[in-house]
């Protein structure tokens, strides 16, 4: 929603089940319609442009059991219904780096055969904090969907096969690229290994420790920040988008 705000775009409405961020969404955007459960959220043909969402990461990370699919926090179905109901011009997804390994690429496959078959043409890209400035690196796949609303014809969409591996380049002045059968991610920055000339280490703690104490709501701050998009990245897609859109 920030990255939105920048725009000087409206946020129509957000669909967010933890209470603690709903809180903060509203301190922070009170004029924003705020639904809990996507589950029991109903899409509104044609209420908004762009629909953006991070579906739960934690079927994916490589910091839980990557469950994939058989995690009942997999939203993607829920998230692919409300794209059905509402139609927008452009979708735009965010999730952890991991989801491009799971079932060996099949799950993103799967994802980009959904959003095909509902008409819409597909980029999609590795973008990481440090990208727009953070100190941390954060990877993050974003995907971008856009349809003219026409759809594409059924004969002309064929299933592709899925990301088999990734290879990353191992001259650090040139972008790692996926090694794919039909289908190409990007990742926006350098190989740079751990440590390069003039690059220090990455961030990988933050600057409040997690067994500190006498901080408030500590625990869903970091919770919050964890499942947190990079606003920064998003307000750069976006940009993109309404430049695209006034020259198309």
């Amino acid at each position: 929603m920030l990255a939105s705000e920048w725009m000087g775009w409206e946020n129509v409405f957000s669909v967010e089940i933890d209470e603690w961020c709903n809180k903060v969404s509203k301190k922070n955007f009170p004029n924003v319609k705020q639904y809990g459960d996507i589950k029991e959220f109903k899409g509104q043909l044609g209420s908004v442009d762009i629909l953006t969402g991070g579906f739960p990461c934690q079927p994916f990370s490589h910091a839980g059991k990557r469950k994939g699919k058989s995690d009942d926090r997999y939203l993607w179905p829920e998230y692919l219904r409300v794209i059905r109901e509402i139609k927008p011009t452009y979708v735009v997804g965010e999730n952890v780096a991991g989801l491009i390994s799971m079932e060996d690429g099949k799950t993103l496959d799967g994802i980009f055969l959904d959003l095909e078959g509902e008409g819409y043409e597909i980029e999609s890209f590795i973008v990481p904090a440090c990208g727009v400035g953070a100190w941390h690196r954060r990877d993050r796949i974003w995907i971008i969907a856009y349809t003219n609303g026409k759809g594409l014809q059924k004969s002309a969409r064929k299933k592709q096969p899925g990301i088999r591996k990734a290879k990353d380049s191992s001259e650090g002045s040139k972008s790692s690229r996926a090694i794919t059968e039909g289908r190409e991610y990007w990742s926006v920055e350098p190989s740079v290994g751990y440590l390069a000339d003039g690059i220090s280490p990455w961030m990988v703690e933050p600057n409040i420790p997690r067994v500190a104490t006498g901080v408030k709501d500590r625990v869903n701050k970091l919770k919050g920040l964890g499942n947190a998009i990079v606003p920064q990245i998003a307000f750069e897609i976006f940009k993109a988008i309404e430049n695209a859109t006034l020259h198309r």
